[in-house]
C-alpha cells in the first residue's frame, strides 16, 4: 500500500476524532439517547444516526440486536499482510451513462441507479448496481488509517448482495463527479436529477480488491453481505472531499462524520488478489 500522508495525517484524524466525540458527549446534557432529531421515525420505530441525541453507532445495537450481537459486522481494519493472497475471480464492471436520482437522506448521499444501466460480473455470478453512497472519514481502515472518504457501491444478485467500497484520498479532481457535487443537497429533501452520468468514472484502473463476508454498515446491520474493497484509492479534489466533509463532518448530526467504528474481525479471512509494495 502506498504512503497515504504518513502519521502526522494519522494524529490529526484522530485527534479530530476524540475532539467530536468530546464535543458530542457535552453538546446537550440531559438528552435522551436517541430522543433527539433522528432518534425515531414518525411511526415510533427506533432511529438511529451518528450522535447522541440520534443514537450513536456504540449504541445501535440496542435497537438492531445484529448490530451488537453480529460476528461478521463490518466495517474492519483491513491488515495488509493478514491477508490471504488468492487467485480470485475478476470483477468484469459493465458500468454505463445513466440517469440518477439523487437525495440526501438524513445519513448520506445517496444516488439511485435505473435497472440494466450497470452490472457486476464476478466469476459466474451478475449483480446489479441499485445504489452508492459516501461516508467520510472512511469506514474502512488499511493498516490502522482511514482514508477522507469511501464510496460504497451497493449492487444485488441472485448469490445474495455485494457491496463494492473505494477508498477515496486528495489528489486529482473526478470531473464527471460534478454532475453530483453541483446539487450536493445539504440537507435531507426531495430528490434532485443527475442526467447522464456515466458510472465507469467512479472506479480506478486497479480493481485489486480485498474480500470478507461481513455486513451492513448501517442498522440493521444485516450480515451475508459480500465484500469488496478496492486495494487502491480513487482521487478527489481537496475542495470536492471539503464540500462532503462540510456536510457530514462537524456538523448538527454529524460531530465526527457519517462512518460506523471498525469492528471485530472474529477470526474472518480477508482474501486479496493485490501485489504487494
Amino acid at each position: 500500500m502506498r504512503e497515504r500522508g504518513g502519521r502526522s495525517r494519522r494524529f490529526l484524524w484522530i485527534a479530530g476524532v476524540f475532539a467530536g466525540v468530546t464535543a458530542a458527549l457535552v453538546a446537550a446534557p440531559g438528552v435522551a439517547w436517541g430522543q433527539g432529531h433522528g432518534g425515531h421515525d414518525g411511526h415510533g420505530a427506533p432511529g438511529w444516526g451518528y450522535d447522541c441525541a440520534s443514537g450513536p453507532p456504540f449504541l445501535w445495537g440496542e435497537s438492531f440486536p445484529t448490530c451488537g450481537e453480529g460476528r461478521e459486522q463490518s466495517p474492519i481494519d483491513v491488515s495488509t499482510s493478514g491477508a490471504v493472497r488468492e487467485d480470485l475471480p475478476p470483477l468484469v464492471p459493465a458500468y454505463g451513462t445513466a440517469d440518477l436520482t439523487v437525495e440526501n437522506n438524513g445519513h448520506t448521499v445517496e444516488a439511485h441507479v435505473p435497472e440494466g444501466a450497470a452490472t457486476l460480473q464476478v466469476g459466474n455470478e451478475t449483480y446489479r448496481l441499485v445504489r452508492f453512497h459516501w461516508h467520510t472519514p472512511s469506514e474502512h481502515w488499511v493498516d490502522g488509517e482511514p482514508f477522507p472518504l469511501e464510496l460504497h457501491m451497493v449492487h444485488s444478485g441472485e448469490a445474495g448482495s455485494l457491496v463494492l467500497g473505494t477508498l477515496l484520498e486528495a489528489g486529482a479532481p473526478n470531473g464527471e463527479l460534478e454532475k453530483i457535487w453541483s446539487v450536493l443537497p445539504p440537507k435531507p429533501g426531495p430528490p434532485v436529477k443527475v442526467p447522464g452520468f456515466d458510472l465507469a468514472k467512479l472506479l480506478p484502473g486497479d480493481l485489486a480488491s480485498y474480500r470478507y463476508p461481513g455486513s451492513l454498515t448501517t442498522p440493521g446491520c444485516d450480515q451475508g453481505i459480500s465484500w469488496v474493497l478496492l486495494a487502491r484509492p480513487a482521487t478527489l479534489s481537496p475542495e470536492q472531499i471539503e464540500a462532503f466533509r462540510a456536510i457530514f463532518f462537524g456538523t448538527d448530526g454529524f460531530p465526527v462524520g457519517n462512518a460506523r467504528p471498525v469492528q471485530p474481525q472474529n477470526g474472518r479471512t480477508v482474501q486479496t488478489d493485490a501485489g504487494g509494495g
